[in-house]
């Protein structure tokens, strides 16, 4: 999901692993500014992560199956 507020934009969410296939389910934020990327990964079925990418005012996000 996103969000702005006072002229920023924050990432939030979360990802799931549902398939025992031995992959893993990816989220992958690269923030504008300057800032690193960075990623959450939900390792083995039933596994949720949470996420939320603050203070940014701009971003790319991908989701992805590792492997």
């Amino acid at each position: 999901m996103l969000s702005c507020s006072g002229g920023t934009l924050k990432v939030y969410g979360w990802v799931e692993d549902t398939r025992v296939d031995g992959r893993d389910a990816l989220v992958e934020v690269w923030p504008g500014g300057g800032h690193h990327w960075r990623l959450v990964d939900a390792r083995g079925m039933g596994e949720r992560m949470n996420f939320e990418f603050p203070g940014t005012t701009s971003a790319s996000i991908k989701l992805r199956l590792s492997g």
